[in-house]
């Protein structure tokens, strides 16, 4: 068996078993846009006092439908929710970046992500102090989570918050979102697949040089 051939059979092992690998249920949702209104009252992302309006923002959202609570109406509306405060493990985390400095949020306590027509949302808190909430509207998104394509804003959406109140901190605005990027996770099986079958083609490569006839 010649090399192409190894590769080819390898080749064919490894989609037959990532045919069972690829139903990802863990996402990132990036969104991005600009602070409409927010006030840094003790420098939580940079200065003491600072007008954080019109600074440029990201939120990344990392959710999970394999938790929680998920609730699907097929072509209407798809939602998980988590956290605590309803006996579920977080179904949703985020990092917030403005300024250049990033604050993350667990969702221990409550966390959600949700999909209609059009719009989408995320939410991740921890406790009542501290937390970020993102939607868009954006012609394309459809009513599922599993939606994995990059959209735009046909107008910024506003009506999106965030607050910092617990360890002393003190800052809290409002986005202006301007586009979301949604994308999924590979799964840890998936990562374990790929791996092996890069291993088994070096390991056939290996193979094949040794059997390879030396040349006076």
């Amino acid at each position: 068996m010649n090399i192409l051939q190894i590769s080819t059979a390898v080749a064919a092992v490894l989609t037959v078993l990532l045919a069972g690998t690829a139903s990802a249920t863990q996402y990132v949702v990036t969104y991005t846009g600009t602070v409409s209104s927010g006030y840094d009252g003790t420098g939580v992302f940079g200065v003491a006092g600072a007008n954080l309006t019109a600074d440029p923002f990201t939120a990344v959202y990392t959710y999970n439908t394999g938790v929680g609570v998920r609730a699907t109406v097929a072509g209407v509306s798809d939602s998980v929710t988590g956290g605590s405060y309803i006996g579920q493990p977080s179904v949703a985390s985020a990092k917030l970046t403005i300024n250049g400095v990033t604050v993350s949020f667990s969702g221990a306590q409550a966390s959600s992500a949700d999909a209609e027509p059009g719009y989408a949302a995320e939410y991740a808190g921890f406790g009542v102090n501290d937390y970020v909430d993102n939607n868009i509207s954006a012609a394309g998104l459809s009513a599922t989570l599993n939606e994995t394509l990059p959209f735009t804003a046909g107008s910024p959406t506003n009506g999106n918050f965030f607050q910092l109140s617990s360890l002393g901190r003190s800052a809290t605005g409002g986005f202006s979102t301007e586009t979301i990027q949604i994308s999924a996770l590979p799964e840890p099986t998936t990562w374990a697949v790929l791996l092996m079958g890069v291993g088994l083609i070096g390991l056939q490569l290996r193979r094949a040089r040794r059997q390879l006839p030396l040349v006076a």
